[in-house]
């Protein structure tokens, strides 16, 4: 696995104290009552069913008050063929010492990846936006070719096979442009994190990763994570509106051990390809 180091200011953190501490606003401060609870001795389980602690449950019904209010986002927008959208929250605890939570959706939102309060996406916006514009028009440029050509088998044949080399190639650039941040301060990418295998689709658009890269970013200590399902059910079922669910095991369960290296995390045994936790850790159990 590819790690790099990184040392000063993380990407996207601003040069200035207030900017780093809360960039754009995201930190959504708790009342001087919840800033009074008791917090778990270790980040508890991403993948651990249920509401992780009270200031989870109060940071998702805030936020689901929020959605639902007129400065929050339509439910039409999570109302549509494939269902709403995962949303989390992310209890933290800024450089200042404010406790806090952060907020995210899983992917984009009505086109949009970034949405002012909400996490931003793992990838550089940029490339990832000059990659797929560049690749799309030349596969739909080679899509035309197969469909208006009038050659021979084999020749269809081989401008297919051209096709899906480019369309993997295009993949292989989208996934290098995301940068994904563990506690230790270091950074890896999708391709390096699920190698030998390649990422599957929506690797690292998860409202979990997002969360704990944004307080990364800030310099927070990520203390308690929840999701929750937000809008209509998904075609195929399993998810309902304001049901908190653990993190997927496909994607997170890759992610996030390797997000969480350098965190004091409780363990999980059962979270797919990797363990969450670190080795020597009391009570690090190995998957």
């Amino acid at each position: 696995m590819t790690r790099i180091a990184v040392q000063g200011t993380p990407e996207g953190a601003g040069s200035g104290l207030t900017t780093r501490l809360n960039p754009g606003g995201v930190l959504i401060p708790f009342d001087a009552s919840a800033a009074s609870s008791a917090l778990p001795p270790r980040f508890p389980s991403p993948f651990r069913p249920g509401v992780a602690h009270p200031l989870v449950a109060q940071a998702s019904a805030e936020t689901q008050a929020f959605l639902d209010g007129e400065r929050g986002l339509p439910r039409r927008l999570f109302e549509g063929p494939t269902g709403g959208k995962m949303m989390g929250v992310l209890v933290v605890r800024a450089e200042d010492g404010r406790l806090g939570y952060l907020r995210a959706f899983a992917g984009a939102v009505d086109g949009r990846d970034r949405i002012e309060g909400f996490a931003p996406p793992l990838f550089e916006v940029e490339r990832y936006r000059d990659v797929w514009r560049e690749g799309s028009a030349a596969i739909t440029e080679l899509d035309e070719r197969i469909q208006a050509t009038c050659t021979s088998d084999a020749d269809r044949r081989a401008l297919e096979q051209e096709q899906r080399a480019l369309s993997h190639s295009v993949h292989e650039r989208l996934w290098a442009s995301y940068r994904i941040p563990n506690g230790r301060g270091e950074r890896s990418d999708l391709p390096s994190l699920f190698a030998p295998r390649r990422p599957p689709g929506g690797a690292g658009d998860c409202a979990a990763p997002k969360l704990l890269a944004l307080a990364y970013s800030m310099g927070a200590t990520p203390i308690a994570l929840g999701e929750f399902w937000w809008g209509k059910a998904p075609p195929g079922g399993g998810r309902q509106h304001g049901v908190h669910y653990p993190a997927c095991r496909g994607r997170c369960g890759v992610i996030l051990p390797f997000m969480l290296e350098g965190i004091d995390c409780e363990a999980a045994p059962d979270v797919g390809m990797r363990p969450v936790g670190n080795p020597g850790d009391p009570g690090f159990q190995p998957g």
